[in-house]
């Protein structure tokens, strides 16, 4: 629009032609300006979100999710390991050094409380990747024809869900 509004400024400061024209042309420029720019934008965002970069797109997420899997597995064999010392430092300790146990049980706790923030986190961070692989396919299926308050709907879903994930791991794991 910035291009039209000033080929109306100059036609109306030149006083060659009459205010119709000068509207008619400013409004036939505005039109034409803005369907290059929506063609453009459709045309970049095809490119960006089909073919190749759609396909990297996928395997990046698929790799997340993976990760987020087997690191989730790894806190979950972290936390049945914890109970396992605990029963054992229980058992073989407890009549003989109870203050001593007690300190371990104590410190057990915290490792464990540790553990489950950061398996909490990496749940939400593995339903954030779950979800933006199909909000991406209906973005994708969504260029030709955008509903605009779906498409906004949609992503704020997502970023409230993305930022819940993003503050439970920085809350578990600290500063990124």
């Amino acid at each position: 629009d910035a291009d039209a509004k000033t080929l109306t400024t100059t036609l109306q400061s030149a006083g060659v032609v009459s205010s119709p024209v000068v509207a008619a042309v400013g409004s036939i420029f505005s039109l034409i300006e803005t369907a290059a720019l929506k063609e453009y934008r459709q045309s970049e965002l095809s490119k960006a979100m089909t073919g190749e970069p759609a396909s990297a797109f996928k395997i990046i997420m698929a790799s997340y999710s993976q990760l987020a899997t087997q690191y989730s597995d790894a806190l979950s064999r972290q936390l049945s390991n914890i109970e396992l010392i605990r029963g054992a430092i229980n058992h073989d300790h407890q009549t003989t050094e109870p203050v001593a146990v007690a300190e371990m049980s104590v410190r057990l706790d915290a490792l464990h409380q540790n553990i489950e923030a950061k398996a909490t986190a990496v749940k939400a961070f593995t339903e954030a990747i779950a979800k933006v692989d199909a909000a991406f396919d209906s973005a994708a299926q969504d260029l030709n024809n955008p509903n605009p308050r779906e498409i906004y709907d949609s992503v704020s879903a997502f970023a409230t869900q993305v930022k819940d994930a993003h503050d439970k791991l920085k809350k578990a794991f600290g500063r990124p």
